[in-house]
């Protein structure tokens, strides 16, 4: 990473930000370094910060509708999906808020593939990217300049009989002195393919295609038959090179795998079986066929190669099952086949599975739609135990609902936004956590459903704040009309307006605020609320500012900031036990109440800030 004076730690984000929190040094090295542009406002590492700039095309003008990718640093995974996405308006501006500390790259895409996409700034990959420090400030002038990008295109086809349809293009390119792929392409019905926007450089061009029915993946490339021996083509500025045609696949298919799949002491019907290729790119589907009434399968057409096969039950009766009774892909049986081979009796005996089912929504009830679902397990990886994903993940549906069926009794646990196929982080996990390690437990059982695994998106994890935050109410304007809060707030407004501190929350910042609710200051000794309201620049000053944080903080990550300095300068103490959680001696009665300024966690008592 280019990262002059500062060496980028290798850590989960959470972990950074309690390092953030609980280590001077860090902020200190946070504080001196000159990374990127200077801040508007002084670092404040207890606040959320932004990053903002223009992008521009190689003349200066700014170029509107650009797609803004955010990720973070830290993750240490090369394809790990991005945190958060903007799109610049019609003055090229972006502006990405609410920020965590941390360590940040940008990425930038045009969704009309005119202009190349690049890391910032003016990279191709990831790794030489430059990375963004933010530390509670409001970082401005991080400006990218695009340039016009040019096309590769051409036609794939398979052993000169055809279009390779639904197949894929990659396109390569020279990192450190290796062949790296760059992008992905899709190959249409006619066997064309466009590359994305590429900036000048020398590529390769490779291309793989499923052979529907054939039992094989073909791969192959322009000018040869792998990466390393394919053919250079040099691409200039905005230049588009047409013709780069080839055809993948040469061989015979005529191996065989064929068995029995049984559940139950009997052969069952209608069981999935899938089989996998051992190739270049791993283990990937290319064919399936089901089982017929006596529970036989036959996959023939192979070419010689290494399989492996999946069994799954699409009535969810019996647990998916790699042969020979595997959980994971990775570890099943590789089946070495010959040219024109045929193995038989790849039998397999299948265990009754269990279901899941939960529910992905918005702090606001809102269904969050189409976003991935994921299980993990914790599995034995030689030198101790990790929880990993598994291969099972889908989608929420139109209302947040999501299912798995046909898995093996045990402990699980569920990440949102993962993809099983990557050994990716997920966003966040079932229980309030921010990863796996940490993550609730969720057993499931043979023949039984283990429902209600709900996770509020947002809430778990402060990054995803920019995406929830879409009330124009801010916190005065909640507690004078608290529809979605329980209890009264016209003492705490009142005191808030005798003290002053209502100006300061609407100020610029975000605030974290405590809200005591009418009948907590009702409790307070007979006659103490109104000699404090009498004096409103003494106690009672130091009583609000003690109610509020600099920053917005969801209550998931209380656990992590105690103790945490208040607006007043004395600090508050966390107690979390389970899904209880105490502010000093305060109970939270009402959590995560978000608005356009900050958060609002309604509490039963008045703190009160201590003497010494």
């Amino acid at each position: 990473m280019k990262h002059p004076g500062m060496t980028a730690t290798r850590t989960p984000f959470l972990r950074t930000i309690i390092l953030c929190l609980a280590s001077t040094c860090l902020f200190a090295l946070l504080f001196i370094t000159q990374k990127v542009r200077a801040a508007d406002t002084p670092n404040a590492p207890d606040n959320l910060g932004s990053i903002s700039g223009v992008v521009t095309d190689t003349t200066g003008a700014p170029i509107a509708n650009m797609d803004v990718f955010l990720y973070s640093s830290t993750s240490g995974y090369s394809y790990s999906s991005y945190i958060a996405k903007t799109k610049t308006d019609l003055n090229g501006v972006y502006h990405l808020s609410l920020l965590p500390p941390g360590i940040y790259l940008l990425q930038l895409h045009d969704p009309d593939n005119h202009y190349a996409a690049q890391w910032y700034a003016h990279s191709l990959f990831k790794a030489q990217a430059t990375e963004v420090i933010v530390a509670g400030n409001q970082i401005t002038g991080v400006n990218i300049g695009l340039t016009l990008g040019g096309h590769l295109t051409g036609t794939v086809t398979v052993q000169q009989a055809g279009p390779a349809t639904g197949g894929y293009v990659s396109l390569y390119t020279q990192q450190d002195g290796q062949w790296q792929a760059l992008t992905t392409n899709p190959i249409s019905n006619t066997g064309q393919y466009v590359s994305d926007a590429l900036l000048p450089g020398v590529y390769r061009i490779c291309a793989a295609f499923q052979v529907v029915g054939a039992g094989y993946a073909l791969t192959g490339c322009y000018g040869g038959p792998d990466v390393a021996h394919a053919t250079d083509v040099s691409l200039l500025s905005s230049e588009s090179k047409p013709d780069l045609n080839f055809d993948i696949g040469e061989g015979e298919f005529n191996g065989v795998l064929s068995g029995v799949a049984s559940g139950d002491m009997a052969p069952r019907a209608g069981i999935k079986v899938t089989a996998y290729a051992d190739n270049f790119y791993g283990p990937s589907v290319f064919v399936y066929n089901f089982t017929d009434a006596a529970g036989r399968y036959t996959i023939g057409g192979l070419a010689e190669g290494r399989y492996r096969l999946r069994f799954s039950d699409p009535a969810g009766v019996y647990a998916t099952t790699y042969y020979t009774n595997f959980q994971f892909l990775d570890a099943a049986t590789s089946i070495v086949l010959s040219d024109s081979q045929v193995i038989s009796n790849l039998n397999v005996t299948l265990p009754h599975g269990g279901a899941l089912q939960g529910n992905v929504h918005l702090y606001t009830g809102t269904p969050v739609s189409n976003t991935y679902v994921a299980l993990l397990k914790q599995t034995d990886i030689g030198f101790g135990f990790a929880w990993r994903l598994t291969e099972f993940y889908t989608a929420t549906d139109a209302v947040g609902n999501y299912t798995f069926h046909g898995l093996w009794p045990g402990i699980y646990r569920v990440g949102i936004q993962c993809y099983a196929y990557y050994e990716n982080p997920c966003s966040e996990y079932y229980g309030s956590k921010l990863d796996a390690v940490s993550a609730k437990d969720v057993v499931v059982q043979g023949d039984q459903t283990t429902a209600g695994i709900d996770v509020t998106f947002g809430i778990e994890n402060p990054i995803f704040l920019p995406a929830i935050m879409l009330t124009p109410c801010d916190l005065l304007c909640k507690l004078a009309d608290p529809t979605d809060i329980t209890g009264s707030f016209k003492t705490l407004l009142a005191a808030l307006h005798a003290t002053g501190l209502d100006r300061t929350l609407r100020s610029p910042g975000t605030f974290t605020l405590f809200a005591p609710t009418d009948a907590a200051f009702a409790s307070l000794p007979k006659g103490a609320l109104e000699q404090l309201m009498a004096n409103p620049s003494g106690q009672l000053t130091d009583i609000m500012g003690y109610h509020i944080l600099n920053g917005s903080w969801s209550s998931a990550v209380f656990q992590y900031l105690s103790p945490t300095p208040t607006l007043q300068g004395k600090s508050v103490k966390f107690t979390v036990d389970g899904d209880s959680i105490k502010v000093n001696e305060a109970n939270l009665i009402v959590k995560d109440i978000y608005v356009s300024d900050g958060v609002i966690h309604v509490i039963d008592r008045v703190l009160i800030p201590p003497t010494e």
